[in-house]
């Protein structure tokens, strides 16, 4: 079977235990304000093109057939409604200002590439990630390298929203060791305000996890002035003592690490984001309060 995936990165440590292998995967039903991977939103090829980074040579130009690459006096213009990101002017372009995000793989090919690391998982209790985008929006996709994987005894783990039907849920569980699950907002207007989704069903997932007694860490995204209060902290400390499948929760700390990335691809970033990124101290305020109304395993990830 054939998916499409915009990155793999090798030697990851942020993504699971130990040293993992990350695949990306494109596609997600969420539009997160400050989504840090914008590449990944839609499940196509994607064409970005850097202004900053290029300097007018126009080899894109000449090798462009659907003329989505001019010029006018020397200088570049793109067309992106007559792209059809057969991807041959980013392979041309010599200062990297065009980029290509997006290739199809099938589950061996994947596959392939996560068992060269099949060493360092052994050592480290490592194994292989599934990330994004959404796993689950390629569900049969990312089952089928989960189960191969888990036929060659690989730790597997998932990143997810946590956004799909409940029968992807439950076809995907048996093959997925650790759950890498979001909490992003309590509140569920304001949920659908910067996410585009509900969070009903998110949560309905998550006790559908505990009820197959799944390994889920927890990932909080903290954005100042949006769910940097007591109802979402609250939540959180409840939702800590709630499942006893949730091993621990990550506060993730707000940054802007992917504003870059928006403008490139066509997109507008945030006009509300924060200044920069979150100071550590302001995150050491958050998980002692979260502390304080009775949180169990919390830490800053």
């Amino acid at each position: 079977m054939q998916g499409i995936i915009f990155d793999i990165q090798r030697f990851a440590l942020h993504d699971g235990p130990g040293i993992r292998t990350t695949v990306f995967l494109k596609g997600c039903p969420l539009v997160c304000k400050w989504c840090c991977n914008p590449e990944s939103q839609e499940m196509k090829e994607q064409l970005a093109y850097d202004s900053t980074k290029c300097k007018d040579s126009l080899e894109c130009v000449s090798v462009c057939k659907p003329g989505a690459h001019s010029s006018l006096f020397r200088y570049h213009r793109l067309n992106r409604s007559n792209c059809t990101t057969c991807g041959d002017c980013a392979n041309v372009c010599a200062n990297n200002a065009l980029k290509f995000y997006g290739y199809r793989k099938t589950s061996d090919e994947i596959l392939t590439e996560v068992l060269k690391d099949r060493d360092y998982f052994r050592n480290s209790e490592g194994g292989l990630t599934l990330s994004g985008g959404e796993p689950l929006h390629q569900i049969l996709f990312s089952t089928e390298i989960l189960k191969k994987a888990k036929d060659q005894n690989i730790h597997t783990c998932i990143e997810t929203a946590g956004f799909a039907e409940r029968e992807k849920i439950e076809a995907i569980a048996p093959y997925t060791d650790l759950f890498l699950y979001d909490y992003k907002i309590t509140d569920e207007k304001q949920h659908l305000k910067y996410t585009g989704v509900s969070n009903q069903k998110i949560i309905e997932n998550l006790a559908l996890l505990a009820s197959l007694k799944k390994e889920i860490v927890l990932r909080c995204i903290i954005v100042t002035g949006v769910n940097d209060n007591e109802q979402h902290f609250r939540a959180i400390a409840n939702l800590s003592k709630k499942y006893s499948n949730i091993s621990k929760v990550e506060l993730m700390l707000y940054h802007d690490y992917g504003s870059h990335k928006f403008a490139p691809l066509g997109m507008e970033y945030w006009p509300e984001t924060p200044a920069g990124s979150t100071p550590k101290a302001k995150g050491e305020e958050w998980l002692a309060a979260i502390k304080r109304l009775g949180g169990k395993n919390i830490f800053i990830g």
